[in-house]
């Protein structure tokens, strides 16, 4: 297996064009994925993943994509993909910014809550704001993608209400 090490630096090839990380018993791949734009083909075969992450979905220059012998059925999506509750600061943190709060309250608001909304991310789902990890969710395009069909997808959301409204808009597809 290859140490975790290798995959903080591995997004920060730019380069590269061809990568086989093939039976490594990897369940996870970040987001940075998306940052390997020249990628041409890429081997993930005999690893445990339930799915890519969404930002494979940049890579547009995908000649070559193998992803057999992984755990991305749809029968083990339930089992792969849990969540954990939320954390009370990140949905606080959400809701204060999606009701403009930081506005009503100006230079009231308190430097230790100033801070938390400083670390806001892009949601995956809506893109609006998120917190946190989020919740985690898989969708799968009927249409062909990288040469396969069915292939699955790993999103962060910000909150149930927009995983919901995701995964309703994706099964309608």
């Amino acid at each position: 297996a290859l140490p975790i090490s290798f995959f903080f630096s591995l997004y920060d090839l730019l380069s590269l064009t061809d990568l086989d990380v093939s039976y490594n018993r990897l369940s996870y791949l970040s987001n940075d994925i998306r940052k390997l734009s020249r990628l041409k083909n890429f081997n993930v075969e005999g690893n445990q993943l339930a799915g890519l992450p969404c930002g494979f979905l940049h890579l547009t220059d995908i000649r070559s994509l193998q992803v057999a012998n992984n755990f991305m059925h749809p029968l083990f999506w339930a089992d792969n993909i849990v969540n954990q509750p939320q954390r009370l600061v990140d949905l606080a943190s959400l809701c204060f910014l999606k009701n403009d709060l930081d506005r009503v309250y100006g230079s009231n608001v308190p430097t230790e809550i100033r801070e938390i909304l400083k670390s806001v991310s892009t949601c995956e789902c809506c893109g609006g704001p998120q917190f946190g990890e989020g919740l985690r969710c898989v969708s799968s395009s009927r249409e062909q993608r990288f040469g396969l069909r069915n292939l699955p997808f790993i999103f962060s959301s910000c909150s149930v209400e927009c995983r919901k409204n995701f995964l309703l808009v994706k099964s309608g597809q």
